[in-house]
Formats: structure tokens, C-alpha cells, sequence
């Protein structure tokens, strides 16, 4: 028996997952405070004396800010590289590594993002934007940044420098789509696609096929599990983009709306004058036509298409990392209220 079909028995899906996760949360921690001895060394031996106490109060602060941001969510990213990671039999630690890595980058882009947007809470949370102004936001993102890059030279494969790097350019053309055409009721649909599967598909594709890469797998199944990941993080933002209109999931109802960002209901409205409603007459207009469910019906397709590609290396790969994958699709549409949850079947668009 190899190495690689060993692991998969002594270590059960469960087992490596609460292992797994709570790894990538202590990492995640201790990554934050790792750098200070380096830079404190630097100063040490360039200045040839000891390091200020205010500048290592600024140190710590900025440490701890990075700290923070890296505390909520639901660890989504990391969830799938681990389940992918168990799928073709990584070692824990290099699971743990992708895992933080996967939720380092997605914290500094927010942190990022919430300066762009001008926001002023996170999950109900303030942002370090609205703490500390944008510089220092923006430099916190940069560090978390740092921390993440040092996170992946862990990992013993060079080959994923270069495709990290195709995922950040992919999530900087994603952004920048959606900058220019604030305000625009008439973007295209495939312009409104094509945005949210580079800013946030293609991060969500990469936590889950990376592992692939590192195990040097089977391209059937590389790509399998790449367009699993692709088609699952395009479903994740159609329901996050709902969720924009109805809450709850710690978000602030309308902000995208108020930001003159048209997203896929918006879009279905066909509305010139759809960002000058007042809220309760743009509610009425979404709820007369179905705007919300016909835009869950398109989420649900993408669901179908990625619950496809599992079962396209359903012989391929174990069956319980399978039922993982598929249940952390189903706990997105978990987000939405209630009356949503179960998408309208025969909604035309």
C-alpha cells in the first residue's frame, strides 16, 4: 500500500478536517507576530542599538490589526483546501499551510476592498479602514500579504508561485471590471460573469485544486476539482449578491445598491432609473418580479454544474471528500432566509 492510500485510512475525513481547521486558525494567529523578530534584528544591526519602544508599540498594533481581521468568517477557503488536500492524500501540515495561505489572501483583499468601497463595517464589525484610516488599511492588507506569500514558500512546489500569480492578476481584472461600470444599469450580463469568476471564483478554484497540484494528480482530476471550485465560487457570490437585498449572513442590506454596483438582480430589473428607488419601491419592483429567485435559479445551475464535475472522479477520488465538497455547496444557499432557500423551479428568465 503507498504512503498516499495509507493516509487516506489512518486518517479519517474528520478527523484530518477538525485537525486541519484548527491548525489553519492557530497559523493564522501566530503568522501575524512572526515577522517582528526580523525587523527588530534589521534595526538592530543597521542602527546599531536597540529598538524604540514606540515603534514596537506600532509594530505590535499593526500585528495585532493583521491578527484581527484574520479571526471571523467561516473559514470557507480553508475548509476546501483541506477536504481537496485529504482527497489526494497531502500531509496535514501542507494542508494546514494551503488552508492559511487560501484565507490570508482572502483577508488582505477584503481588508483591501473595504478601502476601495469606503466601508465602514465588516460582519457587523468596524473595518480598519474605519479605525485607522485607509493608509494604515492598506498597509495591513500589505502585511497580511507578506505573511501569506511566506505561508506558501512552506509548501515544497514551485509550480504554484506562477499560478498564484495568474489567480492575483485574475482577481485585480475582476475588481477593475466591476470599478467601471458603477452606475451602469445596462452592463452586460457576460460582463457581470466574467467579473465575479475572476474576483471571486478564481480564488475559490485555486483553494481547491491547488492540493491537486502539489500531489502532482491526475489531470482528469485537476481539472474536475478546478471546475468544481470555479462553478462553486460563482454560486457563492450570486447568493452573497442576493443576500445584498435581504440580509441576513452579517451583511448591510443594500450597500451594493448605495455603492450604484449593479449585480445580477439589478441586472434581471432591466431598470434605467433602478439606483435612483428609494428602497422600499426597489423591494417591491424585485419582489413583483421574481428578481431574487430567478437569480437562485442561475445559482442553482452553477451548483448543478459543479456537483457534475464531482461526479465526473466520483472513481477517482474518495466518496466522503465528495459528500464534503457537496456539502459545503448546500451551506451556501444556507445563508439566504428562509423563504429562499429553495429556488422557485420553472422561473423562466
Amino acid at each position: 500500500m503507498t504512503d498516499k492510500l495509507l493516509s487516506l485510512f489512518v486518517n479519517s475525513i474528520n478527523d484530518y478536517m477538525k485537525e486541519g481547521l484548527a491548525g489553519v486558525t492557530k497559523r493564522l494567529q501566530d503568522s501575524a507576530f512572526g515577522p517582528e523578530l526580523a525587523a527588530t534584528q534589521l534595526l538592530k544591526n543597521t542602527l546599531n542599538t536597540t529598538t524604540n519602544e514606540n515603534i514596537k508599540s506600532w509594530f505590535k498594533h499593526l500585528m495585532e490589526l493583521s491578527c484581527d481581521s484574520q479571526k471571523h468568517g467561516k473559514r470557507f477557503r480553508a475548509r476546501l483546501a483541506l477536504v481537496s488536500s485529504w482527497a489526494v492524500g497531502l500531509p496535514l501540515e501542507t494542508a494546514i499551510s494551503i488552508g492559511a495561505f487560501v484565507e490570508m489572501i482572502q483577508t488582505a483583499s477584503l481588508v483591501h476592498d473595504d478601502v476601495v468601497d469606503d466601508a465602514d463595517t465588516r460582519r457587523g464589525k468596524s473595518t480598519v479602514k474605519n479605525s485607522m484610516g485607509n493608509r494604515f488599511a492598506v498597509l495591513t492588507g500589505d502585511y497580511i500579504l507578506s505573511i501569506a506569500l511566506s505561508e506558501l514558500s512552506r509548501i515544497n512546489c514551485s509550480h504554484l508561485f506562477s499560478i498564484f500569480s495568474s489567480v492575483v492578476s485574475q482577481m485585480t481584472l475582476g475588481e477593475a471590471m466591476e470599478l467601471e461600470c458603477i452606475g451602469n444599469p445596462n452592463r452586460e450580463l457576460s460582463h457581470y460573469f466574467s467579473s465575479i469568476s475572476l474576483k471571486t471564483a478564481s480564488l475559490v478554484s485555486f483553494s481547491t485544486y491547488a492540493p491537486c497540484i502539489i500531489a502532482n494528480s491526475e489531470d482528469k482530476i485537476t481539472e474536475n476539482i478546478k471546475m468544481f471550485g470555479l462553478n462553486l465560487g460563482i454560486l457563492f457570490q450570486l447568493v452573497d449578491d442576493v443576500l445584498d437585498f435581504v440580509g441576513p449572513d452579517g451583511k448591510k442590506v443594500f450597500k451594493d445598491i448605495e455603492q450604484g454596483l449593479p449585480t445580477l438582480p439589478v441586472l434581471l430589473l432591466k431598470r434605467e432609473d433602478i439606483f435612483s428607488k428609494p428602497h422600499d419601491e426597489l423591494m417591491d419592483m424585485i419582489n413583483q418580479n421574481s428578481t431574487l429567485e430567478k437569480s437562485l435559479t442561475i445559482a442553482n445551475d452553477h451548483f448543478n454544474k459543479a456537483s457534475h464535475s464531482l461526479d465526473a472522479i466520483s472513481n477517482n477520488i474518495a466518496l466522503e471528500a465528495i459528500s464534503y465538497f457537496k456539502d459545503i455547496c448546500l451551506e451556501i444557499f444556507e445563508r439566504l432566509p428562509d423563504h429562499l432557500k429553495t429556488t422557485k423551479k420553472g422561473v423562466t428568465l
